[in-house]
C-alpha cells in the first residue's frame, strides 16, 4: 500500500530553492527563458561535482621552472569552491618583475573568473595571483542552494615560490600549505562488466567490512578477494604472490592461515595450513599443520637444487655479506642442521676435527661405510694436523690398499668449507688416480683451485672411492685443516 505524504511548499527566497524552467506548447521563448535553463543545469551540475567529487585540483596546474627568473603555472583543471570549473588552457608564466613588492615566500593560488568578450560570450577561464599567504577556503553552509554563486570565490593554493636572489625558486610543496585535489565519493565502485566491485565502508551493523574488493567466481557469484574490517584486520582469500626486483620487507604483523583440505594437486613454493587425518580405524582423528612446500622437478632436475633455508646475515673473512644458513632442508628430503642442537640439554658445538673423536665422526658422516678398504691420510700435515696450501705447496693425499685384494679406478671427492661450516666447493676432483695392490700406496696433489685465495682457515674432506675385482665398492675419507696462504 502506497500513502501521500503531505509536504511543506518550500519557503524562503528563490535564490535559496532549485527551480527549473517549464516550457510549452507555442511558448514565445526569450533570452530570459534560456538563462533561466542555463542557469539551472549549470547550477546542478556544480552541486554534482561537490557532492560526488568535492572541490580542488582534477589535474595538471603544477608549478615548474622556467629559466633563471620565472615560474610557469602548467595547463589545467580544477573545481573551485562552489563547484565550478577552472580551466586554465595555457601556461602561465611568472617572472622575478611580477613579484616586486614580496619578501619571502610567495604563494601562488587560481580562482575562478567570467570575462564578457562580446555581447553574446563569456569567457570562463582561471586567474592566476600571488599573494603572500593564500587561505584555507571557507564557504557558506549553504553554498549547495547559492544560485548564482559570488564570483570572486576564494582561491586554490597552488604552491610557493621563494625568492632567492636575482632567480625564483620553487619550493616543494610538502614545506608549504598543501595542495587540494578533488575526490570521488561513492559506497562502491563497479567495472562496466560487473565482475570487479570495490566496496568502500557498509553501513550495515551485521557487516563489519570497510574495505573489499571482489571479483566473479566461476558461478558469477561476486566474492571478496581482499577485505579490510572496522577494526584493521585484513583478509586475503585465495592465493596472495609476492613479487619484487627487491627482496620483499613486511612490517611486523600477524599472519593467520584459515586451515583447508589438503590440495589435489602440487603447490610448490606456497605456504599453507591444511586439515588431515591419521590412525586407523577408531583410532583416527584430525590434526591441523603448516606447510612450506618445495618445488621437487622429478626428472627434468636436481631436487637437491632446490631448498628451503634458514639463516642469518653476518660478515665473512673479508667483511662482506653473506648469508649463512642454520637449517637447510632439501626436496630430496635431507635435512642439513649448523650449529647447536638443543634437545633437553645443551649439546657441544662445533666439535673439534679430530678422526679419533667418535663424537665427530658421529656427526660428520658414518664411518663405518667409509672406511672399508681405503686409508686417506695427509703426508704434509703437521703433527697438529694442518697443512699449509701456497702457490708452491699442493695438498698431497696419500692412499693405502688396506682391503687385502686389489683395488681399481680409484676417484676422489673433496668437500671444502669454512671453520664456521659453510660450504666452498664440493664435487669430484679426481678421476681414475690409479689402481693399488694389497697394501699398495700412491700420493696425489690436490689442484688448489677448489681452495679460494681469500680465506685463511678452512676446513677440506677428501673421500676416496674405487672397486675391487667382485665390483665391490672400497671406500675411504680423511679430514685436514688446511692453512691458506695463496694469496
Amino acid at each position: 500500500m502506497l500513502t501521500k505524504l503531505r509536504v511543506n511548499k518550500q519557503t524562503g527566497s528563490t535564490a535559496r530553492r532549485i527551480l527549473r524552467v517549464r516550457y510549452r506548447d507555442h511558448q514565445t521563448v526569450r533570452g530570459a527563458n534560456l538563462r533561466d535553463d542555463q542557469a539551472y543545469h549549470r547550477a546542478m551540475h556544480r552541486r554534482h561535482l561537490l557532492t560526488a567529487h568535492d572541490w580542488g585540483i582534477v589535474t595538471g596546474l603544477a608549478l615548474v621552472a622556467s629559466g633563471d627568473d620565472a615560474v610557469v603555472v602548467q595547463p589545467g583543471v580544477a573545481v573551485d569552491l562552489y563547484g565550478r570549473l577552472i580551466v586554465l588552457a595555457e601556461p602561465v608564466a611568472i617572472h622575478q618583475a611580477d613579484l616586486k613588492g614580496f619578501e619571502g615566500p610567495v604563494q601562488i593560488g587560481i580562482r575562478y573568473s567570467e570575462q564578457t568578450i562580446s555581447a553574446s560570450r563569456i569567457q570562463e577561464t582561471g586567474v592566476v595571483f600571488a599573494a603572500t599567504t593564500v587561505l584555507e577556503p571557507k564557504r557558506e553552509a549553504d553554498y549547495l542552494l547559492l544560485d548564482p554563486p559570488p564570483i570572486a570565490a576564494p582561491p586554490l593554493y597552488l604552491g610557493t615560490i621563494i625568492l632567492g636572489g636575482e632567480s625564483a625558486l620553487i619550493q616543494p610543496d610538502n614545506q608549504g600549505a598543501a595542495r587540494r585535489y578533488t575526490r570521488f565519493y561513492a559506497g562502491s565502485i563497479i567495472n562496466p562488466d560487473e565482475r570487479v566491485r570495490v566496496t568502500l565502508d557498509t553501513e550495515a551493523e551485521n557487516d563489519s567490512r570497510r574495505f573489499s574488493v571482489a571479483t566473479t567466481d566461476l558461478t558469477s557469484e561476486m566474492q571478496d578477494q581482499l577485505m579490510i574490517n572496522r577494526v584493521g584486520d585484513t583478509y586475503f582469500y585465495g592465493e596472495v604472490a609476492l613479487k619484487s626486483d627487491q627482496p620483499v620487507t613486511l612490517n611486523s604483523f600477524g599472519l593467520r592461515l584459515e586451515p583447508h583440505a589438503p590440495p589435489e594437486t602440487p603447490q610448490a613454493w606456497r605456504m599453507y595450513t591444511a586439515i588431515g587425518t591419521e590412525g586407523e580405524d577408531t583410532d583416527q582423528h584430525p590434526f591441523t599443520e603448516l606447510r612450506v612446500e618445495l618445488y621437487h622437478p622429478g626428472k627434468l632436475g636436481d631436487p637437491a637444487d632446490y631448498r628451503l633455508e634458514l639463516g642469518v646475515y653476518g660478515l665473512d673473512e673479508k667483511n662482506l655479506r653473506v648469508f649463512s644458513p642454520f637449517l637447510t632442508v632439501v626436496a630430496n628430503g635431507t635435512v642439513i642442521m649448523r650449529g647447536d642442537i638443543s634437545a633437553d640439554q645443551v649439546l657441544q658445538s662445533p666439535i673439534d676435527a679430530d678422526l679419533n673423536d667418535p663424537r665427530f665422526q658421529d656427526l660428520l658422516i658414518d664411518p663405518v661405510f667409509l672406511n672399508q678398504g681405503l686409508e686417506v691420510t695427509f703426508p704434509n700435515a703437521d703433527a697438529a694436523g694442518v697443512i699449509t696450501v701456497s702457490k708452491s705447496k699442493r695438498p698431497g693425499v696419500q692412499l693405502k690398499n688396506v682391503s687385502g685384494t686389489a683395488i681399481n679406478s680409484i676417484n676422489l671427492y673433496a668437500d671444502v668449507r669454512t671453520n664456521g661450516g659453510r660450504q666452498l666447493f664440493a664435487g669430484r676432483v679426481a678421476e681414475n688416480v690409479g689402481s693399488l695392490p694389497p697394501n699398495g700406496e700412491i700420493v696425489y696433489e690436490i689442484d688448489t683451485k677448489i681452495i679460494p685465495a681469500d680465506i685463511t682457515n678452512l676446513t677440506v674432506l677428501v673421500i676416496a672411492y674405487g672397486s675391487r675385482t667382485n665390483e665391490d665398492v672400497v671406500t675411504g675419507f680423511g679430514l685436514v685443516t688446511v692453512k691458506n696462504e695463496l694469496q
